[in-house]
């Protein structure tokens, strides 16, 4: 079949088939996006290198040639040069375009500003934007009038520094975004900078999915987001750091109601706050996938154990039911047990616990105790976890029997993937690391070991 076949520039006989075949064949073979610079390897080059009667074929595909990767970093060509071969591809045709960029950085920029040559044409034609402007200033981008993204259903925009316009919480909010109806999904990420996402101007009530990456944001300003957003399905954030006065805005703010909200994502950054204030006010009852992550990991968190109170009462007032949970870098509380229990539909449990003593033991004997037993997470497929070296055999123990436990008794599922997070590999005893990967046997979960550092 063609579909399979490896193709070369030493290729001669073209089958003799219709040319709507052929299209139809091609169409399949090429895995969007393309990738430039191209490779010869590559199977739409490829293709279109056989004969002059494929060539013709292919290239008049307008769907190949509208979904396209433009890496600019690792091309050995002369930046200039590229960026017209980008051009030529997206001018191909008039079909909407999903474009993934990452700049190669300030040197190549004062060849050619690709924001203007290449992207601004074509604004009304985008599906996709996927932007990674690693040291290019975005001022251009963001500065573009109403009305000319109309097609856009994704933005991805990854930026080395805001435009100072956009640090200013007295800003006015850009224009761009605003009359983008089709618009979806979003994804914003920025070296760390505490940003006001209300500046960007996005229409928040029409988006499914929002994601914000080590961009931290103030708590009431993400507040105002998840108000609006009354159609998100996924969400991440990470919340700035906020005092006591913060904390009494946020328990006098009014029950806010996200009906279609299955996926939240919160990373907190500070080490004093109650998390129940930022958390007190949601309910999420359509929620299945929950996951909690502290920002900071170098410090001692001083009200640790608020996390699980915050979650008891966002469950008290949701009631859903979640299929995946997560505690990453936070110490655990002795009443985990209690929290788990109310989840018997968990199927994946992850938590990476944050090594704050050497003396210390991490697990709580009634957690281990119930995965052991059954009675603890009965439908649990994926684990991650964090492995101290004082009770390595403690929990080695409940696993080997949870395995054993699951292969006679139907209510209990068998683990499928068990992921055990350490300091480091060295860390491991030859003894330990062999119990864990003997786990894998007879038909066992896939084991893998993973380094926190």
């Amino acid at each position: 079949m063609i579909l399979g076949h490896e193709w070369t520039h030493r290729t001669t006989n073209s089958p003799l088939l219709p040319p709507e075949i052929l299209a139809i064949i091609f169409a399949y073979s090429v895995a969007p996006p393309i990738h430039l610079p191209p490779s010869p390897q590559q199977p739409a080059l490829a293709i279109a290198g056989t004969c002059r009667s494929w060539r013709h074929i292919i290239l008049n595909i307008p769907n190949l040639w509208c979904n396209i990767s433009l890496n600019l970093t690792c091309s050995g060509r002369k930046f200039v040069e590229l960026l017209e071969y980008a051009k030529l591809w997206l001018s191909r045709n008039d079909s909407l375009i999903t474009l993934h960029y990452r700049d190669p950085g300030y040197d190549q920029m004062r060849w050619q500003n690709p924001i203007t040559y290449l992207i601004l044409p074509y604004m009304s034609r985008f599906r996709k934007i996927d932007l990674r402007f690693i040291g290019l200033p975005v001022d251009k981008f963001l500065t573009v009038p109403a009305g000319f993204i109309d097609n856009l259903e994704v933005l991805h925009l990854e930026i080395d520094n805001l435009p100072m316009s956009l640090k200013h919480l007295s800003s006015k909010p850009i224009e761009v975004f605003r009359s983008a109806p089709r618009l979806r999904r979003v994804l914003l990420c920025t070296k760390r900078d505490e940003i006001n996402p209300q500046l960007f101007g996005l229409p928040w009530a029409q988006l499914t999915s929002v994601h914000f990456l080590t961009t931290y944001i103030q708590p009431i300003a993400m507040h105002a987001i998840l108000r609006e957003s009354v159609t998100l399905v996924e969400c991440s954030f990470s919340i700035a750091e906020f005092d006591e006065t913060v904390a009494a805005a946020l328990r006098n703010l009014p029950e806010c109601l996200l009906l279609t909200l299955r996926s939240l994502q919160a990373r907190f950054s500070w080490d004093f706050a109650d998390h129940t204030a930022f958390l007190r006010s949601l309910v999420l009852p359509a929620l299945q996938d929950l996951e909690f992550r502290r920002n900071n990991t170098m410090s001692t968190p001083q009200n640790a154990y608020s996390l699980l109170r915050a979650y008891a009462g966002l469950f008290a007032r949701s009631r859903f039911t979640l299929r995946r949970f997560a505690i990453i870098h936070y110490p655990i509380a002795a009443d985990l047990d209690a929290i788990l229990s109310d989840m018997p539909s968990l199927t994946a449990f992850h938590f990476w616990l944050w090594d704050f003593s050497d003396k210390l033991k991490l697990w709580d004997t009634g957690v281990l105790r119930g995965l052991a037993d059954g009675t603890l997470l009965p439908r649990l497929e994926a684990l991650t976890f964090y492995m101290h070296p004082l009770e390595s055999d403690d929990v080695l123990d409940a696993l080997e029997e949870r395995m054993r436990l699951s292969k006679t008794d139907a209510a209990v599922a068998r683990l499928q993937t068990l992921d055990m997070v350490v300091i480091s590999h060295e860390a491991v005893p030859p003894e330990t690391m062999a119990r864990f990967m003997h786990l894998a046997e007879d038909g066992g979960p896939k084991c893998r070991l993973l380094a926190n550092y």
